[in-house]
């Protein structure tokens, strides 16, 4: 028996055609029609794989804990100035540190490739250099030499008071940096003198760094004939 071919039309046997509903198609005009609307694949070409599946890259857990305080090393500083220390290879930044100091720290959040932590209590070493110092930084040492101080004025704080005030430069091989004089201060020191100051802060006014020594940090002038001169740091830094 015989049946025509719904797309070519020719008559074939019912042997050679396929009955799809109440229509009849040779095997390769239908094949030619699936592959016209996509839903096989052509046989002149190489059989499409499968796409190969990653295998899941297993992460461990970060080794901190929101809320947990640990003791780390500074031992690198980000582009914004925060230091960098590492628990079991784990990132863990933390602001106004200097590299090498020892640092008790709080963490305050943990992402999967690093956490965020505050200082609690940190260990520096004796002096920190000009150039190291950061605004938000407290508790920091410097010695270095006074190269200007401007002249006194009086000034009306916030709570009604009127204090005296000074500016300074200080300078070591590093660099300069403001010094805010208050008070007493103002007639500690002298220009050309070495000083020795602990427990500072570092702050920022009208976007530059300055030093700052509250009630709690000391100023002491010390002999030293190894620090540079004046005009030495002038001329090294312009």
């Amino acid at each position: 028996m015989e049946k025509t071919c719904s797309i070519c039309g020719k008559t074939s046997n019912l042997d050679s055609l396929i009955k799809v509903g109440v229509e009849y198609f040779h095997r390769g005009c239908l094949e030619q029609k699936l592959l016209f609307l996509n839903l096989v694949p052509n046989n002149d070409s190489a059989v499409t794989q499968p796409p190969k599946m990653k295998t899941p890259k297993i992460t461990k857990p970060p080794p901190v804990m929101e809320g947990k305080e640990y003791v780390v090393t500074i031992d690198g500083v980000t582009r914004n100035g925060e230091g960098k220390a590492k628990i079991k290879g784990f990132t863990i930044l933390v602001p106004c540190t200097r590299v090498g100091s020892q640092v008790k720290v709080k963490i305050t959040e943990v992402k999967p490739n690093f956490a965020s932590a505050e200082v609690k209590t940190q260990t520096m070493p004796k002096n920190m250099k000009i150039r190291e110092l950061k605004p938000g930084m407290k508790g920091v040492n410097v010695k270095a030499r006074v190269i200007e101080i401007s002249e006194p004025r009086q000034v009306v704080t916030r709570f009604g008071n009127i204090c005296q005030v000074a500016s300074a430069i200080l300078g070591d091989e590093t660099g300069i940096m403001k010094w805010t004089l208050w008070n007493q201060q103002v007639q500690a020191v002298s220009v050309g003198e070495v000083v020795q100051i602990e427990d500072a802060q570092v702050t920022k006014f009208r976007n530059e760094a300055q030093l700052s020594v509250g009630k709690r940090g000391r100023i002491n002038t010390i002999k030293s004939t190894h620090f540079p001169s004046i005009e030495k740091l002038k001329k090294k830094l312009g």
